[in-house]
């Protein structure tokens, strides 16, 4: 994740690769970063809903979701319930 990022950034040596196929690595950097957050989470038992409300959505006045939340992909069906959120800068 680290080394995709920082080539993406301009901070690392693209070793031949294109602009795309950087950010597709990067992208898919993302992709594997959320899937193992999630497997742990159901796998420990951690409702992520509450533990984003509880460490993250203290700074919205009145608690809360985002308002531009969104379901996440059915395509991830066994996983705990997600919502993609575009959040507010803080």
């Amino acid at each position: 994740m680290t080394q995709a990022f920082l080539m993406k950034a301009g901070q690392a040596r693209t070793k031949g690769q294109s602009a795309e196929e950087i950010e597709q690595r990067f992208r898919g950097e993302l992709a594997d970063v959320l899937c193992h957050v999630l497997l742990l989470a159901r796998n420990h038992e951690v409702d992520l809903a509450e533990a984003v409300q509880e460490k993250w959505m203290v700074w919205k006045p009145g608690g809360g979701a985002p308002d531009s939340c969104l379901p996440a992909s059915s395509a991830m069906s066994g996983l705990p319930d997600v919502r993609i959120c575009r959040c507010q800068a803080l």
